[in-house]
């Protein structure tokens, strides 16, 4: 309370109430207070004067806080113990990475028109980037912005020459899962009701 109280004050000195700085700060004070009208009413006023570098600021505090986590994530966020653990993306070949598993937080969902796959971006421990791509998988399975991933034996894309209107081109790297036993959300595997069911088809001569 008493940071919310000199925050205020501060925003009252002269143009300070234009510092989106401390609007941003006013904004995180005010949240932890659970006063949350406050809070949205200074990071609104945060966002005015300074959007920029305030949705720039949020994002890096928030991969920061990531980068921090996967750093000291225990195993138990790694259910495939008998595989070899490789935290950096650029250590993966491309193609099969058989009896490794990897890990890295969700740090965007890629919305599309159909339901398989789940495609996010995952983010390892150095900032590194790819794409993940879950097929197979149920209705019921998706990811939250935060999750930590463990894929076993990634199988490593590189997509090239894909052109995106307004968009830059050139070469990135994605994960292929074929089946979402191969991942685990922050520790979990998936429930069986979270993986596509299986149709046996017979034919007769």
């Amino acid at each position: 309370k008493q940071a919310c109280d000199e925050y205020q004050l501060a925003l009252q000195c002269g143009k300070e109430y234009r510092n989106a700085d401390l609007h941003l700060n006013a904004g995180s004070a005010f949240r932890y207070q659970e006063n949350y009208s406050e809070a949205l009413s200074h990071l609104k006023q945060a966002v005015k004067y300074d959007p920029n570098n305030v949705i720039g600021g949020l994002r890096s505090k928030r991969t920061a806080e990531f980068k921090a986590s996967l750093l000291n994530c225990s195993s138990s966020i790694n259910p495939f113990t008998g595989l070899t653990t490789v935290a950096l993306f650029k250590d993966l070949k491309d193609g099969p990475n058989t009896g490794i598993v990897t890990i890295g937080k969700i740090v965007a969902s890629l919305s599309h028109e159909d339901t398989v796959p789940i495609a996010s971006v995952l983010m390892d421990v150095e900032g590194d980037r790819l794409a993940l791509c879950i097929y197979n998988s149920a209705p019921s399975l998706s990811f939250s912005i935060g999750d930590t991933i463990a894929v076993a034996d990634p199988y490593v894309i590189v997509v090239k020459d894909l052109n995106l209107p307004d968009l830059p081109g050139g070469p990135f790297r994605s994960i292929r899962v074929p089946n979402p036993s191969k991942i685990s959300r922050n520790g979990s595997l998936p429930r069986p009701t979270q993986l596509a069911p299986s149709h046996l088809k017979i034919s007769t001569l």
